[in-house]
Parts: C-alpha cells; sequence; structure tokens
C-alpha cells in the first residue's frame, strides 16, 4: 500500500466526497457486467449526498475512509442488523484497487465490530463480482447462502464472518451442530 494513504472514521462532513467515489464505483461495476444496471441506477438515485449525510451521522453507523493527500479514494460503511453488523456499502476508486488499501479498511472495520462488541459482520455480493467476493474470502469470510435470481433477477450471495469466535461456538451449540449446514463457494 502507498505511503500517501491514510485512513480515518468518516461523518457527516465527508457525505459529498463519499457520494462521489460511490457514483463512480457504481458506474465501473455496471460497465464491467459486476452489479446489474438496474440496481446501479436505483443506488445511484437512493445515496444522494443528503442521505448519506444522514447515514454517517449516526452514532450506530460505522464508516471508515482510505485517503490519499486528503482526498477520499476508498470507503466502507456498516449499520447494526440484530446482533450482527451489516457492510452496507464499500468500495474503492479504480485506479487504488489491488494495493491492499480495501483490505485494511476492511481490518479497521472488523477491529472497530469487535470494539463495540459484534460477533459478527456479514454483506451482500453479486455473484458475477469475483474480485469483491475473493477478497472477502481471502480475509476470512465464508459464502453463508445464495441467492439465485435474486436482486434484479441476479444471483447474489451472503457472505459472513465470525469475529467474536466464542459467541459463534456458543450459537452452534445452541443450534445443535447436526443442525448446522455447511455452504461451499462450489
Amino acid at each position: 500500500m502507498e505511503k500517501e494513504v491514510t485512513f480515518n472514521t468518516l461523518n457527516s462532513v465527508h457525505a459529498l466526497n463519499v457520494h462521489n467515489v460511490l457514483q463512480r464505483v457504481l458506474s465501473d461495476l455496471a460497465e464491467q457486467g459486476l452489479y446489474p444496471v438496474p440496481s446501479v441506477e436505483m443506488h445511484k438515485a437512493l445515496y444522494t449526498q443528503q442521505r448519506l449525510e444522514r447515514e454517517l451521522s449516526r452514532d450506530s453507523t460505522i464508516a471508515l475512509g482510505a485517503f490519499n493527500h486528503g482526498v477520499l479514494i476508498g470507503f466502507l460503511w456498516a449499520n447494526p442488523s440484530q446482533g450482527t453488523l451489516y457492510l452496507e456499502w464499500g468500495a474503492v476508486d479504480q485506479q487504488f484497487r489491488r494495493r491492499g488499501v480495501f483490505l485494511h479498511l476492511l481490518r479497521l472495520l472488523e477491529e472497530e465490530a469487535r470494539r463495540r462488541g459484534y460477533h459478527k459482520l456479514w454483506l451482500y455480493a453479486s455473484r458475477k463480482n469475483t474480485p469483491a467476493i475473493n477478497c472477502y474470502l481471502m480475509s476470512g469470510y465464508a459464502i453463508e447462502g445464495v441467492h439465485a435470481r435474486h436482486f434484479f433477477d441476479w444471483d447474489f450471495i451472503t457472505l459472513g464472518k465470525i469475529l467474536d469466535a466464542s459467541s459463534g461456538e456458543m450459537a452452534l451449540e445452541k443450534a445443535g451442530r447436526q443442525n448446522v449446514i455447511s455452504c461451499s463457494a462450489n
């Protein structure tokens, strides 16, 4: 990773910059065929600067950014969901990808999630977005489910990572190990 990249928390002041990065990344995903165009258009309309200001100002939201010479080049944010943490969005500008920026953001998010007491971090990904899926798998996430013909008739997968092993073990014991179904990436 480049020395000029720094990481920090984000808040509502960063909403315009997050909006601009998200708009560019959504366009990239559509152009590369990694995300359904109708979903891209919906997200572009949905995540206005005003909505992002509200989103990033919530105390429960964990939002982190990567900066190159003070300019936002990547971000992610997550929100609580029934005792877990849902990674709502993560993105890095195209020219800064494959340099470890997103992996570092993800590690920072996991640390903050643990600090706040979350036992699990999870997300959805388009099944066609193999670069993102591989990034998560390399970071210890597991495929938990496949949603055939889900959002806009595209296949999506759920990936998750248990952050607190003792909580995961307790959950397995409560569920009974014989009732646990294993999923593979095949």
